[in-house]
């Protein structure tokens, strides 16, 4: 790409840089934010299906007792 020459060429490419990086940032972000959700939401839904696990020993043990 060639440098813009004039003052005003080089103003418009300038701000046009800018707005291509805060179009970037701006993407970045939202990658970001869709990733740390997936991570909450895996790390939600392990803790509650290990819950749930340890509820089901937990009854089947009480379960064992009371039948014998």
């Amino acid at each position: 790409m060639t440098r813009p020459s004039s003052l005003f060429e080089r103003i418009i490419h300038k701000k046009q840089a800018t707005k291509n990086y805060s179009l970037e940032f701006f993407k970045l972000k939202i990658v970001y934010a869709i990733a740390t959700q997936a991570i909450l939401i895996t790390a939600t839904s392990t803790n509650l299906s290990e819950k749930q696990g340890r509820l089901r020993q937990r009854d089947v043990y009480w379960l064992t007792i009371a039948s014998s």
